[in-house]
């Protein structure tokens, strides 16, 4: 459904609206400067330019940061799992170079949709802090 469909079957007018919220799960989207998607597959194809949450080809990269008890570890239980950002981008850094080097912002989905939806790429506090380990108390940490 639409805004403006929407819009039209809710018989209410535009300024009655105060907001739209965005919601979705933890996955990764990579756009080159352009806006354009920007593959996080093997096969390069440019429309796969999202590594969705369940996807657990970071796991290696969780291991690895796990294993450094890192202080930041605690704000996420103790552990990272490869379904938040920072292991999806290690691995990718790691594995699709090209990707890496092409890649000129990464959005959490629902900072990405509402990118989409707004043309601001701002981030929300809680996609920074519970997916991305965004620490704002503590911008330099450990």
């Amino acid at each position: 459904v639409t805004v403006n469909q929407a819009l039209n079957e809710s018989k209410l007018s535009p300024s009655q609206i105060k907001g739209i919220g965005f919601d979705a799960t933890c996955s990764l989207v990579a756009l080159d400067k352009d806006d354009n998607p920007v593959s996080v597959s093997l096969t390069g194809n440019k429309e796969q330019n999202i590594i969705m949450w369940m996807d657990h080809r970071a796991i290696e990269q969780a291991n690895r940061i796990n294993n450094t008890k890192n202080e930041v570890l605690k704000y996420v239980g103790g552990v990272i799992s490869p379904e938040n950002e920072i292991p999806k981008l290690l691995w990718i850094k790691e594995n699709l170079k090209e990707c890496w080097q092409n890649t000129y912002q990464f959005f959490d989905l629902t900072d990405f949709i509402t990118y989409k939806a707004t043309g601001n790429s701002v981030r929300s506090t809680c996609c920074l802090a519970c997916k991305w380990n965004f620490q704002s108390h503590n911008p330099k940490p450990s």
